[in-house]
């Protein structure tokens, strides 16, 4: 019983080794980078962060961003969508030129004082994540027209 157990596990390992051998030349372009194409850029825009200052498309030229709307007052979905993003700055706040665009659908409401607090209450590192406030209108249509939410 002993031998047939050793004999089909060796059999298997070597089935697995031989998959991983033979799989780069059975599958076309297998270690190929593939270019993904650009299906749109972010439009200009200017809104402003949570310390009071203007931040455009400019601040996130050749950033890899994740882009989510919210609101301070938001007593659904929005903690728990922040409290994911905090595990992604976690993941992902050392790297370069990564960050995070939290924008408000409530501009009447969350100022950038407003955004600050709230930042302050997640105890949030604003080098990797941004609140962002401004025109309703320019907020909405960045959604719907640059980021393609």
């Amino acid at each position: 019983m002993k031998k047939k157990i050793f004999l089909y596990t060796g059999f298997f390992i070597a089935l697995i080794i031989a998959f991983f051998i033979v799989l780069p030349y059975a599958i076309p372009d297998f270690n190929k980078k593939i270019d993904l194409p650009i299906l749109s850029t972010v439009k200009p825009f200017n809104f402003i962060d949570q310390d009071g200052n203007p931040f455009t498309e400019k601040n996130i030229e050749g950033k890899l961003c994740v882009v989510e709307y919210f609101f301070t007052t938001c007593p659904g979905i929005c903690p728990r969508m922040n409290t994911n993003m905090q595990e992604i700055v976690k993941t992902f706040g050392g790297t370069k030129n990564f960050i995070i665009l939290s924008h408000t659908v409530n501009p009447e409401t969350d100022s950038a004082h407003r955004l600050k607090i709230y930042a302050d209450s997640l105890r949030v590192n604003t080098q990797y994540w941004k609140f962002l406030t401004g025109n309703k209108e320019k907020l909405y249509e960045a959604a719907r027209n640059s980021y393609l939410l």
